[in-house]
Protein backbone atom coordinates (compact mmCIF):
# COMPACT_ATOMS: atom_id res chain seq x y z
CA UNK A 1 0.00 0.00 0.00
CA UNK A 2 2.89 2.65 0.71
CA UNK A 3 4.16 1.57 -2.70
CA UNK A 4 0.97 2.89 -4.40
CA UNK A 5 0.83 5.84 -2.09
CA UNK A 6 4.10 7.39 -3.09
CA UNK A 7 4.04 6.17 -6.68
CA UNK A 8 0.53 8.26 -6.86
CA UNK A 9 2.17 11.35 -5.14
CA UNK A 10 4.71 11.17 -8.10
CA UNK A 11 2.26 11.51 -10.84
CA UNK A 12 1.34 15.30 -11.37
CA UNK A 13 -1.60 17.17 -12.88
CA UNK A 14 -1.57 20.19 -14.60
CA UNK A 15 -3.89 22.44 -12.81
CA UNK A 16 -3.63 25.53 -15.56
CA UNK A 17 -5.88 25.96 -18.43
CA UNK A 18 -3.22 25.80 -20.97
CA UNK A 19 0.35 25.13 -21.67
CA UNK A 20 1.96 27.29 -24.02
CA UNK A 21 4.70 26.31 -26.33
CA UNK A 22 6.45 29.07 -28.14
CA UNK A 23 9.85 30.07 -29.53
CA UNK A 24 12.17 33.19 -28.65
CA UNK A 25 13.72 35.21 -31.44
CA UNK A 26 16.91 33.41 -30.96
CA UNK A 27 14.62 30.33 -32.14
CA UNK A 28 15.04 28.53 -28.49
CA UNK A 29 11.57 26.05 -27.89
CA UNK A 30 10.25 27.03 -24.36
CA UNK A 31 7.27 25.62 -22.60
CA UNK A 32 4.89 27.02 -19.31
CA UNK A 33 1.69 27.39 -18.09
CA UNK A 34 1.46 31.18 -18.98
CA UNK A 35 1.74 33.86 -21.77
CA UNK A 36 5.44 34.43 -22.83
CA UNK A 37 7.05 37.55 -21.93
CA UNK A 38 5.82 40.50 -24.06
CA UNK A 39 8.93 42.07 -24.54
CA UNK A 40 10.06 39.02 -26.73
CA UNK A 41 8.58 38.42 -30.30
CA UNK A 42 7.38 34.84 -30.02
CA UNK A 43 5.38 32.06 -31.76
CA UNK A 44 3.15 30.54 -29.49
CA UNK A 45 0.63 27.41 -29.65
CA UNK A 46 -1.43 26.79 -27.25
CA UNK A 47 -2.23 23.01 -26.48
CA UNK A 48 -5.63 22.33 -24.46
CA UNK A 49 -4.74 20.79 -21.36
CA UNK A 50 -8.09 20.84 -18.69
CA UNK A 51 -7.16 18.05 -16.82
CA UNK A 52 -4.27 16.63 -18.70
CA UNK A 53 -1.67 14.96 -16.46
CA UNK A 54 1.62 16.12 -17.24
CA UNK A 55 4.69 13.92 -17.16
CA UNK A 56 7.47 14.73 -15.04
CA UNK A 57 10.15 12.63 -15.98
CA UNK A 58 9.76 10.51 -13.20
CA UNK A 59 12.32 7.32 -12.02
CA UNK A 60 12.57 3.99 -13.03
CA UNK A 61 9.46 3.07 -14.60
CA UNK A 62 6.90 5.12 -15.78
CA UNK A 63 5.56 8.07 -13.78
CA UNK A 64 6.87 5.83 -10.03
CA UNK A 65 4.61 2.97 -11.98
CA UNK A 66 7.17 0.01 -11.74
CA UNK A 67 7.26 -2.77 -14.31
CA UNK A 68 5.39 -6.04 -13.36
CA UNK A 69 2.10 -4.47 -12.31
CA UNK A 70 -1.44 -5.59 -13.10
CA UNK A 71 -4.22 -3.52 -14.66
CA UNK A 72 -5.60 -3.14 -11.49
CA UNK A 73 -2.53 -1.60 -9.62
CA UNK A 74 -2.17 1.07 -12.31
CA UNK A 75 -5.73 1.81 -11.72
CA UNK A 76 -5.05 2.08 -7.73
CA UNK A 77 -2.43 4.91 -9.17
CA UNK A 78 -3.63 7.03 -11.34
CA UNK A 79 -7.00 6.73 -10.46
CA UNK A 80 -9.77 8.57 -13.19
CA UNK A 81 -6.60 9.53 -15.47
CA UNK A 82 -6.54 5.58 -16.89
CA UNK A 83 -9.45 4.83 -19.41
CA UNK A 84 -10.45 1.37 -20.61
CA UNK A 85 -10.17 0.91 -24.23
CA UNK A 86 -13.31 0.39 -26.28
CA UNK A 87 -11.12 -2.38 -27.88
CA UNK A 88 -7.89 -4.04 -26.95
CA UNK A 89 -5.40 -3.04 -28.86
CA UNK A 90 -2.95 -4.91 -30.03
CA UNK A 91 1.06 -4.86 -30.14
CA UNK A 92 4.09 -7.23 -30.67
CA UNK A 93 3.62 -9.52 -27.73
CA UNK A 94 0.97 -7.24 -25.91
CA UNK A 95 -1.79 -5.55 -25.21
CA UNK A 96 -3.20 -2.54 -24.14
CA UNK A 97 -6.89 -2.51 -22.22
CA UNK A 98 -6.54 0.72 -20.12
CA UNK A 99 -4.80 4.64 -21.71
CA UNK A 100 -4.64 7.65 -20.73
CA UNK A 101 -6.64 9.72 -23.59
CA UNK A 102 -4.34 13.36 -23.59
CA UNK A 103 -0.99 13.66 -21.80
CA UNK A 104 1.08 16.05 -21.93
CA UNK A 105 5.04 15.25 -22.56
CA UNK A 106 7.42 17.93 -22.97
CA UNK A 107 4.49 20.04 -23.93
CA UNK A 108 4.13 16.96 -26.96
CA UNK A 109 -0.10 16.09 -26.41
CA UNK A 110 0.13 12.38 -26.56
CA UNK A 111 -1.40 9.37 -25.83
CA UNK A 112 -0.66 6.75 -23.47
CA UNK A 113 -1.18 3.33 -23.82
CA UNK A 114 -0.28 0.86 -21.18
CA UNK A 115 1.16 -2.27 -22.59
CA UNK A 116 0.64 -5.77 -20.51
CA UNK A 117 2.50 -8.84 -21.81
CA UNK A 118 0.57 -11.63 -23.60
CA UNK A 119 1.24 -14.12 -20.99
CA UNK A 120 1.81 -12.94 -17.91
CA UNK A 121 -0.63 -10.17 -18.14
CA UNK A 122 1.29 -7.17 -16.31
CA UNK A 123 2.56 -4.43 -17.48
CA UNK A 124 6.41 -4.50 -19.48
CA UNK A 125 6.04 -1.55 -21.69
CA UNK A 126 3.77 2.14 -21.93
CA UNK A 127 3.97 3.88 -25.06
CA UNK A 128 3.21 7.38 -25.55
CA UNK A 129 2.07 8.79 -29.36
CA UNK A 130 1.44 12.30 -30.19
CA UNK A 131 -2.17 13.13 -30.94
CA UNK A 132 -2.36 14.88 -34.16
CA UNK A 133 -4.38 18.09 -34.02
CA UNK A 134 -4.08 19.06 -37.60
CA UNK A 135 -2.81 21.63 -39.56
CA UNK A 136 -2.20 23.84 -36.41
CA UNK A 137 0.18 21.40 -34.51
CA UNK A 138 3.51 22.12 -35.57
CA UNK A 139 5.90 19.33 -37.69
CA UNK A 140 6.41 16.25 -36.10
CA UNK A 141 9.96 16.40 -36.17
CA UNK A 142 9.61 19.80 -34.30
CA UNK A 143 8.46 18.09 -31.70
CA UNK A 144 11.05 15.00 -32.00
CA UNK A 145 13.48 17.86 -31.30
CA UNK A 146 11.67 19.14 -28.00
CA UNK A 147 10.99 15.76 -26.79
CA UNK A 148 15.01 14.46 -27.33
CA UNK A 149 16.10 18.18 -25.20
CA UNK A 150 14.03 17.12 -22.41
CA UNK A 151 14.96 13.32 -22.51
CA UNK A 152 18.31 14.49 -22.45
CA UNK A 153 18.15 17.08 -20.09
CA UNK A 154 17.11 14.72 -17.27
CA UNK A 155 18.61 11.49 -18.55
CA UNK A 156 22.01 12.53 -20.05
CA UNK A 157 23.37 12.37 -23.69
CA UNK A 158 21.70 8.60 -24.27
CA UNK A 159 22.45 6.73 -27.38
CA UNK A 160 21.22 7.62 -31.17
CA UNK A 161 20.74 5.22 -33.84
CA UNK A 162 19.92 7.45 -37.22
CA UNK A 163 18.58 11.14 -37.37
CA UNK A 164 15.05 10.49 -35.71
CA UNK A 165 15.78 7.64 -33.11
CA UNK A 166 17.27 7.73 -29.92
CA UNK A 167 17.26 5.89 -26.27
CA UNK A 168 18.31 6.37 -22.87
CA UNK A 169 19.06 4.07 -19.97
CA UNK A 170 17.59 4.81 -16.18
CA UNK A 171 17.33 2.53 -13.78
CA UNK A 172 15.55 -0.79 -14.88
CA UNK A 173 13.71 1.71 -17.68
CA UNK A 174 14.99 2.21 -21.73
CA UNK A 175 13.58 5.13 -22.78
CA UNK A 176 13.11 5.11 -26.88
CA UNK A 177 11.89 8.27 -28.72
CA UNK A 178 11.27 7.42 -32.61
CA UNK A 179 9.94 9.49 -35.67
CA UNK A 180 8.87 7.42 -38.35
CA UNK A 181 7.89 9.65 -41.74
CA UNK A 182 6.58 8.50 -45.11
CA UNK A 183 5.35 11.24 -47.22
CA UNK A 184 1.55 10.72 -47.74
CA UNK A 185 1.50 7.03 -45.91
CA UNK A 186 2.47 7.76 -41.89
CA UNK A 187 3.59 10.30 -39.49
CA UNK A 188 4.18 9.05 -36.33
CA UNK A 189 6.24 10.00 -33.33
CA UNK A 190 6.70 8.19 -30.24
CA UNK A 191 7.69 7.62 -26.36
CA UNK A 192 8.29 4.19 -25.16
CA UNK A 193 9.13 3.49 -22.09
CA UNK A 194 9.63 -0.32 -21.26
CA UNK A 195 11.37 -2.75 -19.10
CA UNK A 196 15.11 -3.77 -19.74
Amino acid sequence: MKYYLLAALLFSFSAHGEIVKWVDAAGKVHYSDGPPPSDVPVKKLNIPSDNVPVHTFSGSGFQGIKWGIDEAGIISILGNQVKRLPTKETFNNAYANLSIPKYLVGGVLMKVFFQMDNETKLLNRVLMQKISMGAQQPAFASDFDALSTQLTAKYGTGSRSGAFKQQWVNGDTLIQLDYLYQPGILENLTVLYRSR
